[in-house]
């Protein structure tokens, strides 16, 4: 009906010379499992060499979580001539994004509570990406890892029988339904490149357009990126008082265990304390905690270099207890 309002305006208009063509039906082939894998891998051929000047993509998502509603979109996309891509999304679970400069490496985006207290703490209130520097990185190995690439998606599960469907304007759609019962749309230009790829099960329908050429792509700037050395430092001495405080009371909690009811001895005391402060470490991925021997037990204590706040415990042999107190 569509087509044929369509084509009806356009004669009144002596826009058409050629009624015939504009009403021409699509033609719809089945396809054996065989032959869409064939038919895929070849769009998938076709495609690639189309990505390497560079490309751009947007997925459009929507699905249902709970009874309610949600929705998601993205944007990506790769430029060979500056070695630069990137990945911004959003959704149900917030924002993210990822920023690489080939020979150079990564920004990662955050936006969570703790990290944007770190960076303030660290005198970078404004910085919501860190950098980690890879100058073995390679745009190729970062679009792989990260992009959904047209040549790569439509080719990865292409095992399925289904239809090609030639439209009159050059377009061709290869449609399957895949073992989890998804239904998939490939739809190719006239070139036979992949333009557009659509799938959709019970309450979820993703969308997937692609187009080709270069990109122009702007990186982070110096006030909006915080180094991924300094990032993990200012996570790390977060609530440092905090950090104080549960290392001495876990490390006292260890020896009393450890003691086994008996009479704790402070050469012990100092020999786990250590070894519990070494793990805590560790886990911060900074040597945040110093442990220092005192009468009778040990001192742990930390200063923040952002701050210069310092904090304070010592752990103690009591008889059969390890006593945690703040120094």
């Amino acid at each position: 009906m569509f087509r044929a309002l369509l084509a009806t305006a356009s004669l009144a208009a002596g826009l058409l010379t050629a009624p015939a063509a504009a009403l021409a039906a699509d033609t719809t082939t089945p396809l054996t499992a065989a032959e869409m894998s064939a038919a895929l891998k070849g769009v998938a051929g076709t495609t690639a060499p189309a990505e390497l000047p560079g490309y751009a993509g947007d997925l459009q998502l929507s699905f249902t979580l709970d009874g309610a509603a949600q929705k998601g979109s993205a944007k990506f996309g790769a430029d060979a001539a500056s070695g630069r891509g990137y990945l911004s999304a959003t959704g149900v679970l917030g924002a993210l994004g990822t920023y690489a400069q080939a020979g150079k490496g990564m920004w990662i985006y955050f936006n969570g509570k703790t990290e944007r207290a770190a960076v303030a703490m660290a005198g970078r209130p404004a910085a919501r990406y860190v950098f980690q520097p890879d100058a073995k990185l390679t745009l190729d190995d970062w679009d792989a890892d990260t992009l959904p690439t047209a040549s790569s998606v439509v080719g990865e599960d292409a095992l399925h029988a289904g239809t090609k469907t030639v439209h009159d304007d050059g377009t061709t759609d290869y449609t399957y339904a895949d073992d989890e019962k998804i239904q998939i749309t490939f739809t190719v230009d006239a070139h036979g490149v992949l333009t557009a790829a659509h799938a959709a099960t019970t309450g979820v329908e993703e969308t997937f357009t692609w187009t080709y050429g270069p990109q122009t792509i702007s990186l982070p700037s110096a006030a909006q990126t915080i180094g991924a050395v300094v990032f993990t430092q200012a996570l790390a001495y977060l609530n440092m008082a905090g950090k104080v405080k549960q290392a001495a009371v876990n490390s006292a909690e260890v020896v009393e265990s450890r003691s086994k009811k008996k009479t704790v001895k402070v050469v012990n005391l100092r020999k786990w304390t250590r070894y519990e402060i070494s793990s805590f470490n560790s886990s911060l991925g900074v040597k945040v905690l110093a442990v220092a021997d005192v009468k009778g037990g040990v001192r742990i204590s930390a200063k923040n270099p952002f701050t210069k706040a310092t904090a304070a415990y010592t752990v103690k042999a009591s008889g059969k207890h390890a006593v945690a107190r703040k120094a």
